[in-house]
């Protein structure tokens, strides 16, 4: 399930791409509601991570992600390894296990906040259901043409 505001998860055989993030904070929420959660270890609750991901290729952007587990120890941590969609940069994980050399130049980061524009993810559904309804009032109005 999507939620708001976070990441969305990688789409399976997609474009895939490591880069090293800035983690700005980390913050256990209930995973539904995305409110402050008091326990971390009650299974309702997931570490939601605000970071800057850093590529190669294409400028910083900052965006939140979230899962049931505390990766690459995050929360004390300056620094963390991040799998995204170069083509969908709303896509973003952060892999249990982090290649070593992605691993090194997250290391190496500068603390310093770098300049990152802040990408909103998408809802998954918003695309197609348009699309559906354009299609289901153009068969409604073919029906009607045709009965």
């Amino acid at each position: 399930m999507q939620v708001p505001g976070v990441a969305a998860d990688l789409r399976s055989g997609g474009p895939r791409a490591f880069a090293p993030a800035v983690v700005h904070g980390v913050r256990a929420v209930h995973r539904k509601s995305g409110r402050s959660a008091l326990d971390p270890t009650l299974p309702e609750t997931a570490f939601e991570s605000d970071i800057t991901v850093v590529p190669e290729e294409r400028a910083a952007f900052r965006v939140k992600v979230r899962h049931p587990l505390d990766l690459q120890d995050a929360r004390i941590r300056r620094s963390v390894v991040v799998e995204y969609d170069p083509t969908q940069p709303w896509r973003v994980v952060v892999p249990v296990r982090a290649p070593q050399q992605w691993a090194d130049r997250a290391r190496s980061l500068n603390p310093s906040e770098p300049e990152a524009d802040e990408i909103v993810p998408r809802r998954p559904g918003s695309a197609v259901l348009g699309l559906g309804s354009l299609i289901a009032a153009a068969l409604l109005g073919l029906i009607q043409l045709a009965g």
